[in-house]
């Protein structure tokens, strides 16, 4: 097919010049007309051949149904943050995908080994799959995730996006309790046994035609930026305060600047992951006491390019984390905001990002207030910075990166992230990940009435760290 439309193309090129001829020797008036009827067909074919050849970086039939890699990369990885939505808005407006269904999957295997200072404080779930939390070296072969997407564009102004996926399958509700601090606490989100529904919203906007857009259904928070670095690990600051949830938001974007207005569901969370996970959706439920619609957040950010620099800053605030207010009763309590402040650089071929969270006031530290009498009115903030380096290695993209993140709740943790990883085929990467987690955040069973988990940074019995070292081999393949 594509040898018939290039043969038809070379066809027009010579029909167009022989017209042209025709043109200057007769004066002929119907030649102009007829001329520019031949470059219209030109332009057409030249695009449907550029479809074929795939030179946008993903392959597009130019029929109902497509793939286009560049964006499950954007929409699937572990480097992406909150507002994804303008992912997909953006390749709309870059001409990157068109209407019809765009298909995506992302598939990720890892060979890991952990050493802990303590018998059975494993800060990764994986390595729990048999249960056993005993020992202080473990080793497994684990899929850490497998997800497909599907993105339907209706029409120029509304598309519909849903992803699906499993993580660490052979390791899920495998974790047995620890006791710290006197109360029961399981790392939690060890893993799924099926397919769970993990965004599912719909866009509304042509940000070729104005800059306005909005969104509705069940993604992550337009709160904060929360991008990483890694292939494997989440930074702290997304562990703790990146939210997922049913919203409804509107935004703007232009002139370097984009804001969102969000409105949430109210609820706590359901599960948090521990430290070092692959897992990337929390499915964090922001807590307010009633059944309205009051929840919100808002999100702030400009960015521009100078020359051969990229710079961005944003800030945000969410009403409601998932958090208790300090010195209430857990089934009264109010509800504890954040505020984030955000940035990245870029510039020959280096990318630094940062990010600090806190909390707008103190929290409670415990679920038991009676049994225990703890009550910190102290703040949760949570911090990171990191940076990459982008490099051909024998022919090949290749990435260094580098990562620093903490967070304190009743005790700091505090997680450094060191990677390589190349691109061995197109949209195939593979790579070797080291992350050393000091402390682990894990749950501590249910909070009051909530029946909810809460997370602390975890100290083995109440005085010495948790050390975890981390090593792992990464393959990471999407379409």
């Amino acid at each position: 097919m594509k040898k018939i439309v290039v043969a038809t193309l070379c066809a027009l090129s010579v029909a167009a010049a022989g017209q042209a001829s025709a043109f200057l020797s007769s004066g002929s008036s119907n030649t102009n007309a007829q001329i520019n009827n031949l470059q219209m067909q030109l332009q057409r074919l030249q695009a449907q051949v550029n479809s074929m050849s795939g030179n946008k970086g993903g392959m597009m039939t130019g029929g109902l149904v497509n793939t286009y890699a560049p964006l499950s990369w954007q929409m699937m990885s572990n480097y992406s943050g909150v507002g994804r939505e303008m992912n997909i808005l953006n390749a709309r407006k870059a001409g990157n995908i068109g209407n019809g269904v765009y298909l995506g999957g992302e598939f990720e295997g890892d060979v890991l080994w952990q050493h802990n200072n303590g018998n059975g404080d494993w800060s990764n779930p994986v390595l729990q799959a048999n249960g056993s939390l005993t020992g202080q070296n473990a080793s497994r072969l684990a899929i850490s995730n497998a997800r497909l997407s599907a993105l339907a564009n209706f029409n120029s102004w509304v598309s519909g996006y849903m992803q699906v996926g499993v993580y660490n399958p052979n390791s899920a509700n495998a974790a047995a309790a620890v006791t710290v601090h006197g109360l029961s606490k399981t790392p939690v989100n060890a893993g799924t046994t099926g397919l769970t529904l993990q965004d599912a919203y719909l866009t509304f906007g042509n940000l070729s035609q104005q800059p306005f857009f909005g969104f509705l259904g069940y993604k992550d928070i337009d709160f904060g930026q929360f991008a990483s670095v890694n292939q494997y690990a989440n930074p702290l600051d997304r562990t703790v305060f990146q939210a997922t949830g049913d919203t409804l938001g509107v935004g703007y974007t232009d002139y370097g600047f984009t804001g969102t207005f969000s409105l949430m569901n109210p609820g706590r969370q359901s599960a948090v992951v521990s430290s070092t996970s692959a897992t990337q959706q929390q499915n964090l439920r922001t807590l307010h006491t009633s059944s309205i619609l009051n929840n919100y957040a808002v999100n702030l950010g400009y960015g521009m390019t100078n020359g051969a620099l990229t710079w961005h800053l944003g800030t945000g605030y969410l009403a409601g984390t998932s958090f208790f207010k300090a010195g209430t009763s857990t089934t009264t309590a109010g509800e504890v905001g954040a505020w984030d402040i955000n940035t990245k650089l870029s510039a020959y071929n280096f990318d630094l990002l940062g990010e600090f969270v806190t909390t707008t006031q103190g929290i409670q530290d415990t679920t038991s207030a009676a049994a225990q009498g703890l009550y910190y009115s102290r703040h949760v903030t949570a911090w990171q910075v990191a940076g990459d380096y982008n490099f051909p290695m024998m022919g090949h993209k290749s990435v260094l990166s580098a990562s620093y993140s903490n967070v304190e709740l009743n005790h700091v943790a505090s997680q450094v992230s060191l990677g390589m990883r190349t691109e061995a085929v197109k949209n195939v990467w593979t790579g070797i990940e080291y992350d050393y987690n000091h402390g682990n955040l894990i749950s501590v069973g249910t909070n009051g009435t909530a029946g909810a988990p809460y997370v602390v940074a975890e100290e083995r019995g109440g005085t010495a760290p948790v050390d975890n070292n981390t090593v792992l081999f990464d393959v990471t393949a999407m379409f």
